[in-house]
């Protein structure tokens, strides 16, 4: 229920993206502490949710899938500073930067920046990985 609730909010979030477009869409932050690439950080390679039968998110190496869209879309910059992935991709309805917490095992959507408007997550759900 609170992934579904999670993946409302973030649907919810594009929506609003997607009517702000005539804004300056930058929709990335300066994250000084992560250093930036454009792979995937092996560990996070895979599929990722709360409850598996419902996955949430895949991580590939040059790209992520969201479950709640059935979209995949190439990834323009991965940030990790052993605490927090930062993983930045573009959309049709602008540019998107979402931040995960890495504690252990776990990866918890944080919130992001959805074409330049910053959302926290409605509930800070850990998901594992699901191969």
């Amino acid at each position: 229920m609170k992934l579904r609730t999670t993946g409302l909010v973030l649907m919810g979030a594009l929506a609003l993206a997607a009517c702000n477009r005539g804004g300056e869409g930058g929709g990335t932050s300066d994250d000084a502490g992560a250093a930036a690439m454009t792979e995937t950080p092996e560990q996070f390679i895979g599929v990722w949710a709360a409850d598996c039968e419902r996955p949430y998110v895949r991580f590939a190496e040059h790209e992520i899938q969201v479950y709640a869209d059935g979209q995949t879309y190439p990834i323009t910059t991965v940030g990790y500073d052993g605490q927090s992935l930062v993983v930045a991709y573009q959309t049709g309805n602008g540019a998107i930067e979402e931040t995960f917490a890495a504690q252990g095992e776990d990866l918890t959507l944080m919130g992001g920046v959805y074409d330049g408007v910053d959302i926290p997550a409605a509930d800070a759900v850990p998901m594992q990985r699901c191969e």
